[in-house]
């Protein structure tokens, strides 16, 4: 079992948000940007094959007319035609923040009434400040790509830059039942040179970019209508709701299963990883991350079947000199390190949704999310370099 990061250090729930100010601690006041008139909301739904179980996945993007990330606070409220699990235990120093319960289950209250949520930032001069359990807690909203940990606080910065442990609600304690959707080269490299995030280009501790995922274990997906609304504050006091498109599912079938990756080590640094999903897929990620040098690898496939490698082009400092110190190189995966590695498979193009571009690329407002949005994830593997 490897050591979990228990205080998160970040996701990029605001990648390209140019209207961040030194201390701003909300998004800016109606007067200057209406996020309510200018944002926009979007939801596709559908099932989740998880490693054969059942689970509801999610798309959805809140953004401004730039298409970069449309807020900096949100509270989201998801309901629908799903079906919880049994509420999940109460957080003690929580992975995420006091009030949230993403990493045990849905909480008392989000069963009772049949929701998924979070719950709203506690302004100090309230008259009743106590703060209700939620999944996301005070510190998650949905932005840009999705659901995150990801709310400013008073800090003047987002609780985390990590993105939630996928699946949600799944044991965040093992890496073979949840991972950090983290995206790295040679799909998500902002710089184009194969680098990736890890190169000073963002914010320290910032592992990549989010993939865009979130995918609920347990929460079996019911056939039906589902709506998504996001509480935004307006000011000190005060908030407005912006409201996505009504999805739904039609099926409830789950996709077919994938099977696990096989990782293969060259003992130079270099690892290959052989895949396979069903042919009748889109496409998917084969999601590598080097759990002792905190570096995610990911490639976005399109072939059933194949092959994809790690390699010395990759990674912060690619490519790699051909000598360290004097010795040969054997970054990117030095001996010992696990790689922890998992294939997710959609059949819709999650990738052309997502922030994957190089900097300065624009993203669309309204992207064009599938009817219905289903996923199938492998088994997690983790191997050792020798």
């Amino acid at each position: 079992m490897k050591q979990r990061l228990r205080v998160l250090g970040g996701l990029v729930a605001s990648f390209g948000l140019a209207a961040c100010t030194a201390g701003q601690t909300g998004p800016p006041p109606t007067t200057s940007v209406n996020p309510i008139a200018t944002s926009v909301l979007q939801l596709a739904v559908g099932t989740a094959n998880i490693n054969g179980s059942a689970g509801l996945n999610v798309v959805s993007t809140l953004r401004q007319a730039s298409g970069s990330s449309a807020v900096l606070v949100d509270t989201p409220k998801l309901t629908g035609a799903f079906t919880l699990p049994p509420a999940g235990v109460a957080p003690s120093g929580a992975v995420y923040d006091a009030s949230s319960t993403a990493d045990t289950g849905p909480s008392v209250d989000e069963v009772t009434n049949h929701y998924i949520g979070g719950s709203p930032q506690v302004i100090a001069s309230s008259a009743n400040p106590s703060t209700p359990f939620t999944t996301f807690g005070t510190s998650g909203g949905d932005f840009g790509n999705g659901f995150a940990p990801a709310n400013y606080t008073s800090s003047g910065l987002p609780a985390s830059f990590t993105p939630y442990y996928e699946p949600i609600y799944g044991d965040t304690t093992t890496d073979t039942s949840t991972f950090i959707p983290w995206g790295g080269a040679p799909a998500f490299d902002p710089n184009g040179n194969g680098t990736g995030t890890l190169n000073g280009t963002f914010t320290s501790g910032i592992r990549g970019i989010p993939l865009g995922l979130n995918v609920f274990q347990g929460v079996t997906a019911g056939a039906g209508a589902y709506n998504l609304q996001a509480t935004i504050p307006t000011g000190t006091v005060g908030s407005a709701t912006v409201t996505s498109n009504v999805a739904s599912v039609t099926s409830t079938a789950l996709l077919p299963a994938v099977t696990a990756p096989v990782v293969t080590f060259d003992g130079a640094g270099d690892a290959s990883i052989a895949y396979a999903f069903p042919a009748s897929l889109v496409g998917a990620y084969v999601q590598a991350y080097d759990e002792t040098a905190k570096v995610p690898f990911t490639f976005w496939v399109t072939a059933p079947a194949g092959t994809v490698s790690i390699n010395k082009t990759y990674g912060p400092g690619a490519p790699y000199p051909a000598l360290v110190n004097g010795q040969p190189n054997v970054a990117p995966i030095a001996s010992g390190d696990k790689l922890q590695v998992v294939v997710i498979a959609f059949d819709y193009n999650q990738y052309a949704l997502q922030y994957n571009g190089k900097l300065g690329t624009s993203y669309p407002q309204r992207p064009t999310l599938p009817a219905q949005a289903d996923v199938t994830l492998s088994p997690i593997v983790v191997s050792a370099a020798p």
